[in-house]
């Protein structure tokens, strides 16, 4: 015998799995190579072309003319500009971070690469700031990567990261059974 009551409650339950997909979105991520020279950003699952680059303008080891590691040497007279250059490297550093900050802004997840200590730099200046705060940012090592290598790595972080997570498909009516896609979970009994 059929049921209308029945009939009617899969049918709301259904408009309701319509409902939550329609407001669902896919998270936002973002890749992100960096050293203290560049910051290369790409959006998993993209085309290798998609890979953009933004140049620190940090140089190491920059000596001008006439300048030895204790300062600088003009005839008889001599001048330290450690000071000066830490100064000017400490406000690079500041605009590098705050360039990269708002590339990464619109994002939710973010996956940080690179060599060395700056990336874990860069995750804590940005935990700092209130819009990080509810974000999600994983910091890995890498070295230099290519192109290939970064978006490759990049893929593959994000794809383990979904693997992981209960997706519910779209229902559908099978006679008056609802077909869900069951997590890859492991359930205990």
């Amino acid at each position: 015998m059929f049921d209308f009551a029945h009939f009617f409650w899969m049918q709301s339950l259904i408009n309701s799995f319509h409902q939550i997909k329609k407001h669902m979105k896919k998270p936002n991520r973002i890749a992100l190579w960096m050293d203290s020279a560049s910051a290369r950003f790409f959006i998993p699952y993209q085309d290798l072309n998609s890979i953009q680059t933004l140049f620190s303008g940090i140089e190491s080891q920059l000596r001008l003319p006439g300048e030895t590691p204790n300062g600088t040497h003009w005839d008889n007279r001599s001048s330290s500009n450690e000071f000066r250059k830490d100064q000017r490297e400490k406000e690079l550093y500041k605009r590098y971070f705050d360039e990269i900050r708002q590339v990464l802004l619109p994002y939710s997840e973010i996956l940080v690469l690179g060599p060395g200590q700056i990336k874990k730099e860069l995750k804590n200046k940005l935990l700092k700031s209130n819009f990080f705060k509810l974000k999600t940012i994983t910091v890995e090592n890498a070295g230099t990567l290519s192109d290939r290598d970064f978006a490759d790595w990049a893929d593959r972080y994000f794809s383990t990261l979904d693997a992981g997570k209960t997706i519910i498909s779209e229902p559908q009516i099978l006679g008056l059974n609802i077909a869900i896609r069951p997590s890859n979970e492991k359930h205990s009994k």
